[in-house]
């Protein structure tokens, strides 16, 4: 046999594919790693209601997109203030006045995977540049005399109106009216002066709450106050609860809240238990409270401890978050599909409207159907199987509502916070005490409600079987007792209020349409709810120092 060697020609011919090889694979990594870290980024750059689009990578400095802007409107760079609105932050802007801010903005915005940034321009008006620092990367006014204390003396006022004044918008609010740019920490600290100054600081706050209870119990007399020690290192509270009614004028009506360090089985009840105390007093447990939530396993275990007689209602708009987190797997537009069949599920009065859609949805989605029946407490949210009187209340929103309306006062020192509550639902019962000298005889959401019930029975024929009850012809054959304040739609029990077949039943007899409404929609009632005020709690006597031992 003959052996062919090789020529060198050919081994050098090898070696050099072989490196052209490892130089290609070693460039095709070089290449991928570059194009990992080169994440392209689009800016909506806005200037006095002007957008203009932007266009940079991770690699790009924060000179080059002020020379850019700079270009674009044919401002001067000494002027140029930026700042970018964060993802998921509810609209809080942050500063871009440095590389360093700027890597920042990119990498936040590559986490929450948004390729689209937010970029808003200002101009510092009333400095003139000899008055700044032009050095990059940071424009900061000269002004020795810009102490914290001259910043909190400036903002004490739009403080006490504001408790949510961000250092932020106090850097704007200078740079408008004083021509000076001052930094973010600077800002910071000159409103946390201002803000000792106005509610002292949280320390001495928490040594103000005996003296502040007792100031409630000299100002208004009955009403009742608890406080507990936890028993916790932390010496602050982190977490508001409170128990609201909704009156019959689609308005909230405050019962108690309390502010606790966090939502444990212990603190809900606690809170339940004053609640009881709070409706109750010293009287037996007569009359039966609905309670309407989001499925907190606390709360859902304090209720049934405290209050075992209570019905207890979820809330809709927590189960679909609960629905859609457990069941994301069948794919967006079933779930959607599936939700809307579980809406009708909740709002069904009758058996057959409830039995039609659970067979509807186990049609579509059998994984939904079983999700349903054994994991969602159907019970609890369904009007069908509810057992209690909702009065087709199904979302807690009011909850939401009343966290928006005292989100300014959640910031203040814990004193403070007790008064700022206690002072806006002071001016809210007030109103409504105003509002009730209607002249009507039900509270005018429901003379409403009542008067387009009456327009709608007008259509319907009526039969009478016997002394208060009939028959109602709709697109079905309904049977109406007045006697028992019940029709076979089961809307009249639902809701509280007659349905329209019970309306054109009830025109046929010579009684009111009023005197088939409870006592709870009328504007007697509201009036009783809102006659007791609540009264004002003067602090001249604060003291300077309000310690004394928890």
């Amino acid at each position: 046999m003959e052996v062919i060697k090789p020529s060198n020609v050919w081994i050098k011919v090898g070696v050099l594919l072989l490196l052209v090889l490892i130089l290609f694979l070693c460039g095709f990594v070089s290449v991928v790693h570059v194009l990992v870290i080169m994440e392209t980024f689009c800016a909506m750059a806005r200037f006095k209601g002007e957008g203009r689009l932007l266009q940079f990578t991770v690699l790009t400095t924060w000179e080059v997109v002020v020379a850019e802007i700079c270009e674009r409107w044919s401002l001067q760079a000494s002027r140029v203030i930026m700042m970018f609105v964060a993802p998921n932050s509810y609209g809080t802007v942050c500063p871009i006045e440095s590389d360093a801010d700027f890597q920042c903005m990119c990498h936040i915005h590559h986490t929450y995977k948004k390729s689209v940034v937010d970029i808003i321009v200002e101009e510092v008006s009333g400095a003139s540049e000899a008055t700044i620092n032009i050095s990059l990367p940071t424009l900061y006014d000269n002004h020795s005399k810009a102490s914290k204390k001259w910043i909190g003396d400036c903002i004490m006022q739009r403080l006490k109106e504001r408790p949510l004044y961000r250092a932020i918008d106090i850097q704007k609010d200078i740079i408008r009216e004083h021509g000076m740019r001052l930094p973010y920490k600077h800002v910071w600290m000159g409103r946390e002066v201002a803000r000792s100054a106005i509610h002292g600081n949280e320390v001495s706050s928490y040594h103000l709450l005996l003296w502040y209870a007792d100031k409630v119990a000299e100002t208004n007399p009955g009403a009742l106050w608890q406080l507990r020690r936890t028993g916790s290192d932390s010496n602050t509270f982190s977490s508001l609860s409170a128990c609201l009614c909704k009156d019959r004028n689609e308005g909230i009506f405050h019962v108690v809240f309390a502010i606790v360090d966090n939502k444990t089985d212990d603190n809900w009840t606690w809170f339940l238990a004053i609640l009881g105390e709070a409706i109750y007093g010293e009287d037996d447990y007569r009359e039966i409270i609905t309670f309407i939530s989001d499925w907190s396993k606390g709360l859902i275990n304090s209720v049934t401890r405290v209050f075992p007689s209570s019905p207890h209602g979820y809330c809709l708009r927590h189960l679909v978050a609960k629905f859609m987190k457990a069941n994301a797997k069948l794919g967006k537009t079933l779930c959607k599909q599936c939700w809307d069949i579980i809406v009708r599920i909740a709002y069904a009065y009758t058996v057959k409207e409830f039995d039609d859609a659970i067979t509807e949805l186990a049609m579509k989605s059998p994984e939904a159907h079983n999700w349903l029946l054994y994991k969602s407490n159907v019970d609890h949210w369904a009007n069908y199987l509810f057992k209690g009187m909702r009065w087709c209340e199904m979302y807690s929103n009011i909850a939401e509502s009343f966290n928006g309306w005292v989100k300014e006062a959640r910031h203040l020192p814990v004193t403070s916070l007790v008064d700022s509550i206690r002072f806006k639902l002071m001016n809210m019962m007030a109103g409504c005490a105003q509002a009730s000298k209607w002249d009507t005889h039900l509270c005018l959401g429901i003379h409403k409600k009542v008067e387009l019930i009456i327009k709608d029975s007008r259509f319907l024929w009526v039969g009478r079987s016997m002394t208060n009850t009939y028959e109602i012809l709709d697109n079905d054959i309904n049977a109406v007792s007045l006697r028992n304040q019940k029709c076979s739609c089961k809307k009249w029990e639902v809701h509280g209020l007659s349905c329209k077949h019970a309306c054109a039943a009830i025109m046929q007899t010579d009684m009111n349409m009023h005197s088939y409404v409870a006592d709870y929609f009328t504007v007697e009632w509201y009036r009783r709810a809102y006659a007791e005020p609540i009264h004002p709690i003067p602090d001249t006597d604060k003291p300077s120092d309000g310690h004394r031992e928890l």
